[in-house]
């Protein structure tokens, strides 16, 4: 794996960079994301695990790690412990195809999930359930339900065919773009603001308020310095929701 040094703020929290970090039995029986890195932090040190490079190619960062001490996924043990044994996992079925090489995808079966996407895009923004014709294409609409649904609702990771009714990308056009008060680049600047996060009610509650002021625009980046008014407001919201700035 490839390492970065902590630095920063997150070097000087509580946990010491020596600290020898050991995987409990919870960690090896979570998702399979989860678990993987779980198990890469065993008998590993703090500084060891922090900003590296995990097997699936997302970076292990100080927030993953006080998550997964703080769901007791992991033990942090003094510097110069040894962990031992890594704690068996329960047994996962393999994949149904497992080893098999993919079949060949045709245009009939991508116009049969272009339907289900119609459905479910339907479904979503009116609550209507639109019939199928295509009896191939109700077929496969289980697995295509099976697939969006856990991406729905408040992990916002559903990506519709038609992107503008995606939950992010409708909320620009409908909090941004179409406003009539600003001007194409300060829309610009907004939706970029917005995109740093992707959290609505964050933008709407904590940095809004301060966009719609004159005064803002005049200087954008002043008022996102260092302890300038736009932290300040963001801080304000995290202590008073306890939300996450972030998806």
């Amino acid at each position: 794996y490839s390492h970065t040094p902590v630095k920063g703020r997150a070097a000087a929290k509580q946990f010491a960079p020596s600290a020898v970090l050991k995987c409990l039995e919870k960690g090896v029986n979570c998702t399979k994301l989860v678990e993987q890195r779980c198990t890469f932090c065993h008998d590993k040190t703090v500084q060891d695990v922090v900003n590296a490079i995990l097997e699936n190619g997302t970076r292990y960062t100080m927030a993953d790690l006080r998550y997964d001490l703080k769901n007791k996924r992991l033990e942090m043990l003094p510097p110069g412990s040894k962990a031992g044994v890594l704690p068996a996992g329960k047994e996962r079925p393999p994949a149904p195809r497992e080893g098999e090489p993919l079949p060949e995808a045709t245009l009939d079966e991508f116009f049969c999930f272009l339907q289900c996407q119609l459905r479910m895009e339907l479904l979503q923004h009116t609550k209507n359930h639109l019939k199928l014709c295509d009896k191939e294409a109700e077929q496969m609409w289980p697995d295509v339900e099976a697939f969006i649904t856990p991406n729905l609702g408040a992990t916002e990771r559903w990506v519709p065919y038609h992107t503008i009714l995606g939950v992010h990308e409708l909320f620009l056009v409908e909090k941004i773009h179409s406003r009539k008060d600003w001007s194409d680049k300060q829309k610009f600047q907004a939706m970029f603001i917005f995109r740093a996060h992707c959290k609505r009610d964050l933008f709407m509650q904590a940095q809004l308020p301060i966009m719609e002021k004159k005064q803002f625009w005049s200087n954008p980046v002043k008022a996102f310095s260092e302890g300038g008014e736009m932290e300040k407001s963001i801080l304000n919201y995290r202590k008073k929701t306890g939300n996450p700035l972030i998806t």
